[in-house]
């Protein structure tokens, strides 16, 4: 973050707690109070990779960071990549155990979080747009790279 030196003193700033086992994989921001940063949280100790993991949406809006919420999924789910623009932002990452996992797709519209459609048997990792152009994610099915314009 640019300038978090004049906003957080200690180049750090404090985050919303979430639960037993919160964890941050992407960070993305087009603007100084516009930027968001997704992950994970669970609510079991040593939860990390399908023991309670349910996706996490942090906001900073120019102040301080909010959770957001986003969508209940099935089982288990992760947000491993976000890209945010002019007040909207997708993130991708994973839902659900092997051998059902599925992409995850979220789409901040400016309002609120909702799940957008994805085929099964892949993970996304990552996602990148410019203002005006498609939306790529990529990341991996079966140990075979995998690129998808959202």
């Amino acid at each position: 973050m640019g300038d978090a030196g004049r906003s957080c003193p200690a180049r750090t700033c404090a985050l919303p707690a979430a639960s037993t086992n919160d964890i941050l994989f992407s960070i993305s921001g087009s603007r100084r109070d516009d930027v968001w940063a997704v992950g994970s949280w669970g609510s079991v100790p040593g939860g990390y990779g399908g023991k309670g993991d349910h996706t996490l949406a942090l906001h900073w809006e120019g102040r301080r960071w909010t959770r957001i919420a986003t969508p209940a999924v099935d089982r288990r789910g992760l947000l491993s990549g976000v890209v945010a623009r002019a007040g909207r932002a997708w993130a991708v990452g994973d839902r659900g155990l092997q051998p059902h996992q599925r992409t995850l797709i979220e789409r901040w519209d400016g309002a609120r979080w909702s799940v957008a459609p994805s085929p099964p048997g892949f993970s996304f990792a990552a996602v990148s747009t410019s203002l005006g152009r498609p939306v790529w994610a990529v990341g991996e099915k079966g140990r075979q790279p995998l690129a998808a314009r959202c």
